[in-house]
């Protein structure tokens, strides 16, 4: 009985192993994380560099919607 309970362990830690081999070894996917990661540093590069326009635009919109929410509670 304890024999066997043994033998069952090891044949699942076997199958264990391999799946986590097979997991580090594919290569399946990988230009997209590189791709994603790409991306995000143009876009990062991209806010850094238009930092103040940004500002300026979110600031504009900002007092648009309040000024507009403002206008339209006062009846």
């Amino acid at each position: 009985m304890l024999l066997k309970i043994e033998v069952m362990l090891q044949n699942k830690l076997w199958r264990a192993s391999e799946k986590i081999k097979e997991f580090m070894t594919d290569e399946e996917g990988d230009t997209n994380v590189i791709s994603i990661i790409v991306v995000l540093v143009i876009v990062l590069g991209l806010a850094i560099v238009f930092k103040d326009k940004i500002k300026e635009l979110v600031d504009t919109l900002w007092t648009s919607v309040t000024g507009n929410a403002t206008k339209a509670t006062t009846w």
